[in-house]
């Protein structure tokens, strides 16, 4: 093969938008940096065409759980989650959002179409009004109270600004948004009830 596309992320050394220094601050986005710096010498050396698709904090159906996840649990259970970072910006996508983007750019990498490295952007904002979000769409579909408690966030030992910077034509996409909230409601009441 001469073309190599992978996935990078939002927590690794030099990618992407974000409050400097931009380095990776936890183990995954080392693991993600390390990763690049060795299939890019090996391109390079093979000449192999390489791609890179930074991907934002992916949400939604089949998710590791994580913040959303939590979020409808309690919800789901009565309880209020507690938001513990609502400060941080952050670029949240759901995951069908996702996938038709991986899609895109694998069809059009090997075309020359796409740049070497693209930086799909989602929900770019505080994690905070992000929840916000969440219960917004979610609570009528779920059809319970959403509330939400906040801490007062005072320390930063992350990068407070993390993000993309590409922002995505969801209808050239086929995507949905209002149809991308419905499914991931019928999927948590699936899996959580």
């Amino acid at each position: 093969g001469k073309h190599l596309i992978i996935t990078g992320s939002l927590y690794e050394a030099n990618e992407p938008a974000g409050s400097k220094p931009l380095d990776a601050f936890n183990k995954y986005g080392l693991s993600k940096t390390l990763t690049w710096e060795v299939f890019r010498y090996f391109c390079r050396a093979h000449d192999i065409k390489l791609g890179k698709l930074i991907l934002p904090i992916v949400f939604g159906m089949y998710e590791d759980p994580k913040f959303v996840s939590y979020l409808v649990k309690s919800w789901l259970k009565n309880e209020t989650p507690v938001v513990k970072t609502p400060k941080y910006i952050r670029d949240n996508i759901n995951v069908t959002l996702a996938a038709k983007t991986y899609k895109w750019y694998l069809e059009t990498f090997v075309s020359a179409e796409s740049p070497a490295k693209f930086r799909p952007s989602g929900y770019v904002g505080s994690q905070g009004d992000f929840a916000k979000l969440v219960a917004r769409e979610l609570g009528p579909r779920l059809k319970i109270e959403c509330p939400l408690e906040f801490f007062d966030q005072v320390e930063f030992p992350e990068p407070k600004i993390k993000k993309n910077t590409h922002i995505l034509d969801h209808k050239a996409l086929g995507w949905n948004e209002s149809h991308a909230w419905d499914e991931l409601a019928e999927y948590y009441l699936k899996i959580y009830k």
